[in-house]
């Protein structure tokens, strides 16, 4: 009767200590972080370029929220899906000579397939890394006071790269940060924004 007791306890510990119990391999999750376009600064310039002495207000940056949810296939492999929304970024200009106005809003998104090495330093935490593909959607509206402005939308294809940690808070909640890179989204030449992404963000995963 004591080694039965004996057993229980240890199962009770075993399970109250993050990483030991056995956790499930499906999970889904939510981040939310901060998103940086590393192109933005010379896109302005070139729009801008035929006007006199412009005046623009613009955002390089803007708070990026995602949703997710992969298989662990291992301690050490995941496969996961994510939907990315990198915001609105807005470029407003005048033309000091002429007055004349442009304004420009891009709405970012990605939807993304990534591979998840992990590499685990104890029961708690690990590191990882990504590698994926991602489908991305630049979604641009534009106005001009002195010529027609055509919206539209640029649709491709950009290789995507990560690296962050994994907390294990408990076996069926987990605690994640990471930096995700986007090689290129949009379309270099209409879009201000255009160019390379970075993504850093902070997310809670669930296990099921």
């Amino acid at each position: 009767m004591k080694s039965v007791k004996s057993a229980l306890l240890v199962g009770l510990m075993c399970l109250s200590i993050p990483g030991l119990a056995a956790a499930s391999r499906w999970y889904v999750g939510v981040g939310y972080g901060s998103a940086y376009s590393e192109n933005a600064d010379e896109n302005v310039y070139a729009i801008t370029a035929p006007m006199t002495a412009p005046v623009a207000s613009y955002a390089t940056s803007y708070g990026a929220s995602s949703i997710f949810g992969g298989y662990q296939f291992t301690r050490y492999a995941a496969l996961e899906l994510a939907y990315t929304d990198f915001g609105t970024y807005n470029l407003n200009a005048i033309d000091a000579a002429s007055g004349a106005t442009y304004a420009e809003s891009d709405q970012i998104s990605a939807l993304s397939m990534s591979f998840i090495s992990y590499y685990p330093v104890n029961r708690v935490f690990s590191v990882f890394w990504k590698l994926g593909i991602a489908s991305t959607t630049d979604s641009e509206t534009c106005s001009s006071s002195s010529s027609p402005c055509a919206s539209h939308s640029s649709v491709g294809l950009t290789p995507l790269l990560g690296i962050g940690g994994n907390i294990a808070l408990n076996p069926a909640i987990n605690l994640r940060f990471e930096y995700d890179e986007y090689d290129n989204i949009g379309n270099t030449y209409w879009d201000y924004t255009a160019g390379t992404f970075s993504n850093v963000n902070v997310s809670v995963l669930f296990r099921f």
